[in-house]
This record gives C-alpha cells, sequence and structure tokens, in this order.
C-alpha cells in the first residue's frame, strides 16, 4: 500500500522480470511494441495495468515488452535499446 499526495492509501502492484521489464510479452505475438522509457515507465507507485505501457496492451491486444527507470535518458534507453 502507498498514498498519494492527499493521504488516500492504495494497492500497487509492481512486476519486474529477471532483466527489469515491467512487462514481458509473447516474443512469438505477430503484433509487439518495445517501450523504452524513464520514470514514467519504471514508476512504482503505478500499477502495471494503470500504467500507459499496460493501457495500451489492453487497448490495441498486442504484446508489450516495457523497461524504464527514473534517470534514464537518451543514453541509458539506447543502451537497453542495444541490450534487448
Amino acid at each position: 500500500m502507498v498514498s498519494d499526495s492527499a493521504g488516500n492509501r492504495y494497492k500497487v502492484d509492481f512486476d519486474t522480470n529477471q532483466f527489469g521489464f515491467r512487462e514481458w510479452g509473447d516474443l512469438s505475438a505477430p503484433s509487439r511494441i518495445l517501450i523504452v522509457g524513464d520514470s514514467f515507465t519504471g514508476d512504482p507507485l503505478t500499477s502495471d495495468d494503470k500504467a500507459y505501457f499496460g493501457v495500451i496492451k489492453e487497448e490495441l491486444g498486442i504484446a508489450v515488452f516495457a523497461i524504464g527507470g527514473g534517470g534514464y535518458g537518451t543514453l541509458q534507453e539506447s543502451l537497453l535499446i542495444g541490450r534487448f
């Protein structure tokens, strides 16, 4: 449970895999999207299904792969793309 700025408490479902991805879709899916971002993607105060990449996955019905971290810039994002 976490609290917002008004003191309201809410539950967060936040998961990552062994590589740090918050969402790891089906690699064999016909439609896939890779999202590499900063703190908006890595935000531990937003549940996976409520984060923007979770909404994209649900609305478009495609495989989503999402990774990011606080303070990430173009260099860190480029390194992640090169690695994965």
